[in-house]
């Protein structure tokens, strides 16, 4: 019960990373998940061909990042595409989910 209360707490810390940086957690939207072989990719309306390549992208580099690593296998990873909040790039959690902010102001003007 002890392992599991821990599991639960790490978890938890690590969902709110993705609210830290917001303040929000965009309700609002309406969710869809698309399951490959390797993966579960969660996105919300207006972005499903961003999603779909991602997908692609994701199945096709697994190979390689495994073979770099010197693993056979892992888990479903669950990657989260979104554009909402002015986020520049994503990150990757030790929980096998990764989110990633696409489709955001061009990096030129902000750095103009």
């Amino acid at each position: 019960m002890k392992t599991l209360s821990t599991l639960i707490l790490f978890s938890s810390l690590g969902w709110g990373l993705t609210w830290m940086m917001s303040g929000r957690i965009h309700a609002e939207l309406d969710w869809t998940t698309m399951e490959t072989e390797n993966f579960r990719v969660h996105y919300h309306q207006g972005i499903e061909d961003i999603a779909k390549e991602g997908a692609s992208i994701s199945e096709q580099v697994l190979p390689t990042l495994l073979q770099q690593m010197d693993l056979d296998d892992i888990p479903k990873i669950d990657i989260i595409f979104t554009t909402e909040d002015e986020i520049m790039n994503g990150f990757a959690m030790w929980t096998y989910t990764t989110f990633i902010w696409v489709d955001q102001n061009e990096a030129a003007v902000w750095l103009s």
